[in-house]
């Protein structure tokens, strides 16, 4: 693993995308593979003086929950997607910034969910 670029890019993206200022609150939302990276980010955080709140999603419990969703009653579908997403909502409320750390765990994350439950998950999560 090459820190001192882990380094550089946690930089970026606290002082260059994301602008970090002092006191401000960060959610670094995350896949426990792209730890390294949330690490040297949360650091990066620290020295100007932002608040790292660490939230870390695990493809293998998301691709469980999507998977036993019921497909003939929209309605349900929709509403334990909102349930599922809705603490992630509750936090990016609650927080001046958010860097969400995208990582490849797996080939196929979501194998066994339908793609109507994935769109009505994307929906959700991307709101």
């Amino acid at each position: 693993m090459d820190f001192d670029r882990l380094d550089q890019l946690a930089d970026r993206m606290a002082n260059y995308s994301l602008k970090l200022k002092k006191g401000e609150r960060c959610l670094i939302a995350a896949g426990h593979s792209a730890y390294p990276l949330v690490k040297a980010f949360a650091e990066e955080c620290l020295k100007v003086g932002a608040v790292p709140i660490t939230y870390f999603m695990d493809e293998e419990m998301t691709r469980l929950f999507l998977a036993s969703l019921p497909q003939d009653d929209d309605q349900a579908l929709t509403e334990s997607i909102a349930t599922f997403v809705d603490p992630i909502h509750r936090m990016i409320d609650g927080v001046e910034a958010v860097a969400v750390i995208r990582s490849k765990e797996t080939d196929s994350p979501y194998a066994g969910a339908t793609s109507k439950t994935l769109m009505a998950y994307q929906n959700q999560f991307g709101q």
